[in-house]
């Protein structure tokens, strides 16, 4: 019983990364897409306006960054219940 006491603190602690990831993910994605993309309409480069190609470029960047930060919280995890594997 101890052992799946701890697997399901394991699996809820991975999901609560989970969805807190995807959660400022829709945040980031909120703030720049809608709130700062009026601001950046306004202006053009090559005919393009400015707010495709920079808020385009920022969602990525920060999708990879949040990737990189949910993997070494995992593998802090995975050290922090490494006994019940």
């Amino acid at each position: 019983m101890q052992i799946n006491q701890f697997k399901n603190s394991f699996f809820k602690e991975k999901t609560t990364l989970i969805y807190a990831h995807i959660f400022l993910l829709f945040i980031f994605s909120f703030i720049v897409g809608i709130v700062i993309y009026t601001y950046f309409n306004n202006f053009d480069i090559f005919r393009e306006k400015l707010s495709y190609l920079f808020l385009v470029q920022v969602i990525i960047y920060l999708s990879i960054l949040l990737i990189f930060i949910y993997k070494n919280l995992i593998l802090k995890l995975v050290k922090k219940h490494k006994n019940i594997f």
